[in-house]
């Protein structure tokens, strides 16, 4: 399992639970995903991400991280931005659509999944 996380704290964090559990095969980078992804992950089964960036362009930035037949799961937030916005990189498909409630009142969420063939 690989983190992705640019925040030097969250980071840390995540290193010391992996280590706390014993946890096998987990890699933490320290790095923002930028336009070009990092080669250096390699490519994923599933890839998953909370609303961090608006979807589309979540979308564009994620979907090369993925093996053939993999899929995203994109959270998306209760802003303006609660779909994937225009059209969907090449090769992508749409998948299923789960919206909930959050806890006291917090607002909805919503996950999409976008397939790779």
């Amino acid at each position: 399992m690989c983190f992705l996380e640019s925040s030097g704290k969250k980071s840390s964090f995540l290193r010391e639970v992996a280590a706390a559990l014993s946890l096998k095969n987990i890699q933490v980078f320290q790095e923002r995903l930028g336009k070009n992804p990092p080669r250096h992950l390699g490519r994923f089964e599933q890839v998953v991400t909370r609303a961090t960036l608006p979807p589309a362009e979540a979308a564009s930035l994620l979907l090369p991280l993925l093996e053939p037949g993999g899929r995203l799961l994109l959270m998306t937030g209760a802003g303006k931005e609660t779909g994937v916005e225009g059209p969907l990189p090449e090769g992508a498909l749409p998948g299923r659509r789960f919206r909930f409630l959050l806890p006291l009142g917090m607002g909805t969420r919503e996950i999409r999944e976008i397939r790779v063939p």
